[in-house]
């Protein structure tokens, strides 16, 4: 009597053996658990945010304008720079945070899942399942191969086919088998139903199968697929078929739809796989490939992994790499906290958790050996920051949409927020190389001083002064006082009708710089904010640099005995320039004079920077000390900048340039003037809108109509409605003034009691109902209605039934 032993089941619901791969890793993978990257970082990742801000910056030309222009940047925020980053799967960056507890627990749950899905592996790859697979059909037909070509294998395939009966047949509710060399041979005429007695039979008529003949795939299929009960069919043959590819391919469309599992035994034939692989395919079935360990072409072929171990070890890939990104992500966060908030415990401990980094071996099961023992292992602050050091870069690797591991880098990125990504790098490369967990060769090389070119005297005078020139070197006296210079132009108001100056200006600006032209625009400037000891520093050192080339250019185009006579040694050109120029002019000016006349110009154009830096210098001192004592300046000083364009020249003076000492009375303030009014029109006795020109005596005010009339009306009769003006809440039986436009008219307003108001629960109802004096309804917006008194509103009504009244007399 044959033993029949339960499924080995590695998992504990035995329903799970009746699972292919795919149908398994929706019920236990890594997304079914949630725990890939993604999902163990929902609750510790945030979108990264940045926005569009206006910066002021300094005008392009003071002198025209005085405002602070408005820049847009793009600027991230600022908890950014405190936390790591990666990209999401929609495609956006985030910033996350790991915690040490968040990465023990994650990375207990990944090794408990990785090793479910390598005793899986190990589970389809042993005993009848590493050549027929795992069935999961009830009710399937068995087709063996038993042409010559199988003589040397059918020993080891009746061994194989034992375990098949013990293992997964044995489970199943009706199997019938069949060996086809040129002639089909069947165990039972139909599909049988499994028992102790008929798995016995079975055993004993596969140990009677004999090999012979060709291989008559076509006939062994007719006769699985007519039977009517037939789930499905394992079709294990090592070669080419009898008949023609396309004459069994038609002939299996013709029946119904049942799967023919393919298995290719020892079978290096490309055309023989691939017609197997297409039957496969065509009935939607499963294809694999086995060679045994005697097959000595199994080393250059090698086995071809099916569809099942291959979504099992891709499943175990995407996890080691979601784990080793998380691992990744906790040791940047910890070199980001180290950064910002003091030191970290850097005790050398063994490292004791996995080693993830870049595991490249061709044993995956070593590997995952190495996780199995490391399962209840914790990961150090150390062994962290030793597996970030290691990986040569600090961008978390996380994997994106795609599905393919890429770095952070691979995807494009605005400028600013790449900058700033940069940046949390760089602090965290400055936390490892504190510690000397990587190599810092950079850390101390000097930087080399760019050597100052010396002066080649061959390069005309003009192109060298277009690079140190005072004008290039930025060293004006302009230049120096620009950063607390201030345009001070006169503003335009129209209420005033006339061009005012801002008066804070003369207790803050004492100098003013004036321009010339058909308009005096003023340059006002605070010499307390200007450092004139560095810009004098600086000018005196160029100075110096004009005085030696012109001194070794007029120098060098002497000849001998001309320098003999000044003693052999250079002159300084500028104390000898009439002998100098003198002798030059008898030699026929070996050097040109435009080279020495535009040296002497900067040279004494600089001189003049520096006297007028002296004198502006003892003001700023005389100015902190009126400062210190409080002394109000009681007019502006008209500074003079030589060697400018548009400039005056002069002794300072105590006028001021926009204060009359003589003030005239005062006249008062009209506060209606370029006001937007509605006012009473005589014409048709209602309120019309204009814009209201001046008040004049008598409580009247002058209006000029929107339809282009202007005419005079009583103060009480103008209702102002620009600006920042009243806008009460109406309620029923409120008087109102209502909005009537016409094209003609312009906006016409006739008085009318309010009716309704919009209901508060519905935002799509705004519209008030207006009742107006002629018993007509209408319809419309808060902003069209003007709030007015009882007694406006009977007036208002009085006067257009008698204009009306009139008008039908006429």
């Amino acid at each position: 009597m044959i033993a029949f032993t339960e499924p080995d089941l590695w998992c504990s619901c035995a329903s799970d053996a009746c699972l292919d791969s795919k149908k398994w890793l929706e019920h236990f993978g890594l997304k079914a658990q949630k725990l890939t990257i993604y999902d163990a970082l929902a609750s510790c990742a945030f979108h990264h945010s940045d926005g569009v801000v206006d910066i002021k910056s300094m005008p392009s030309d003071e002198s025209l304008q005085s405002d602070a222009e408005t820049c847009k940047k793009l600027i991230n925020a600022k908890y950014c720079s405190g936390f790591v980053h990666m990209r999401w799967k929609d495609g956006f960056v985030v910033h996350v945070y790991v915690t040490a507890e968040k990465c023990r627990q994650y990375e207990e749950k990944m090794l408990k899942a990785l090793e479910a899905l390598q005793r899986r592996i190990e589970w389809l790859t042993e005993g009848s399942r590493a050549l027929f697979g795992n069935i999961l059909e009830e009710r399937v037909y068995l087709l063996l191969d038993t042409s010559e070509s199988m003589r040397c294998h059918l020993p080891w395939v009746k061994e194989k086919v034992s375990q098949l009966i013990e293992e997964q047949l044995c489970q199943k509710q009706k199997v019938n088998m069949l060996g086809f060399g040129t002639h089909v041979v069947l165990w039972r005429d139909m599909l049988t139903k499994v028992s102790s007695q008929s798995l016995v039979s079975a055993r004993h008529w596969i140990d009677k199968l004999q090999v012979g003949g060709s291989t008559n795939t076509l006939g062994a299929l007719s006769v699985a697929l007519a039977a009517e009960d037939t789930q499905a069919v394992y079709l294990l043959t090592d070669g080419r078929p009898d008949q023609p590819v396309k004459d069994i391919l038609e002939e299996v469309r013709r029946w119904p739809p049942v799967p023919v599992h393919t298995i290719s035994f020892n079978c290096d034939d490309q055309e023989a796989n691939s017609f197997l692989q297409e039957l496969s395919m065509e009935t939607g079935g499963r294809f694999r490939r086995y060679f045994t360990d005697t097959q000595e072409d199994s080393s250059t072929q090698g086995p071809c992994e099916n569809e099942d171990l291959q979504l099992l070890r891709a499943e175990i890939e995407e996890g080691r790499r979601d784990l080793e990104s998380v691992c990744r992500l906790r040791a940047e966060c910890i070199l980001l906290d180290t950064f910002h908030h003091g030191k970290m415990d850097t005790n050398q401990t063994a490292f004791q958790g996995v080693q993830l980094q870049s595991c490249q071996t061709s044993e995956r099961e070593q590997h995952f050996s190495q996780l199995k023992s490391a399962r209840c292992a914790a990961q150090t602050k150390s062994s962290l920051l030793r597996l970030l050091s290691s990986g040569g870069t600090t961008r978390a690797k996380a994997p994106l949409p795609s599905g393919h591991a890429k770095v952070l880098e691979q995807g494009w990125l605005l400028p600013e927020s790449l900058e700033l990504f940069q940046t949390n790098t760089d602090k965290q490369m400055q936390v490892l190389q504190s510690f000397g967990m990587i190599s810092n060769e950079n850390k101390h090389k000097k930087k080399k001083k760019k050597a100052k070119p010396k002066e080649c005297l061959e390069t005309s005078t003009a192109e060298w002064l277009k690079a140190n020139s005072l004008v290039a070197k930025k060293l004006t006296l302009l230049d120096a006082v620009a950063p607390a210079a201030i345009a001070h132009d006169a503003k335009y108001v129209p209420m005033l009708e006339k061009h005012v100056y801002s008066k804070v200006f003369n207790d803050v600006l004492h100098l003013a710089q004036v321009s010339k032209g058909g308009t005096q625009k003023f340059t006002l400037i605070n010499p307390l904010a200007i450092n004139l000891k560095d810009y004098k520093s600086r000018l005196s050192k160029a100075l110096q640099d004009y005085e030696s080339r012109l001194n070794l250019i007029a120098w060098r185009a002497l000849p001998q005995e001309e320098k003999d006579k000044f003693g052999g040694e250079p002159v300084a050109f500028l104390e000898q320039r009439e002998v100098l120029l003198e002798v030059l002019g008898r030699l026929g000016w070996p050097v040109a004079q435009d080279e020495l006349s535009a040296l002497e110009e900067q040279i004494h154009t600089g001189r003049d920077f520096l006297q007028q830096a002296t004198e502006l210098q003892s003001i700023s001192s005389q100015a902190a000390q009126d400062a210190q004592a409080l002394v109000p300046w009681k007019s502006l000083k008209l500074f003079p900048i030589t060697g400018l364009p548009q400039t005056i020249n002069g002794s300072h003076k105590d006028t001021p340039p926009v204060k009359n000492n003589t003030e005239s009375p005062r006249r008062p303030l009209d506060s209606l003037r370029g006001q937007k009014v509605v006012a009473w029109s005589e014409d048709d006795g209602a309120y019309c809108s204009g814009i209201a020109r001046k008040c004049l005596p008598g409580k009247r005010v002058r209006v000029d109509f929107s339809s282009g009339t202007c005419v005079v009306v009583p103060l009480s009769q103008a209702l102002v409605v620009g600006g920042c003006g009243p806008c009460p809440p109406l309620a029923v039986a409120d008087y109102v003034l209502v909005n009537t436009r016409t094209e003609d008219q312009g906006d016409h307003f006739v008085p009318g009691v309010v009716i309704a108001t919009p209901r508060r629960l519905e935002a799509a109802d705004k519209l008030f109902t207006i009742l107006k004096f002629n018993n007509k309804e209408v319809h419309t917006y808060r902003n069209k209605i003007i709030k007015i008194s009882q007694a406006r509103y009977q007036t208002t009504c009085h006067k257009l039934r008698q204009l009306r009244l009139v008008r039908k007399t006429k």
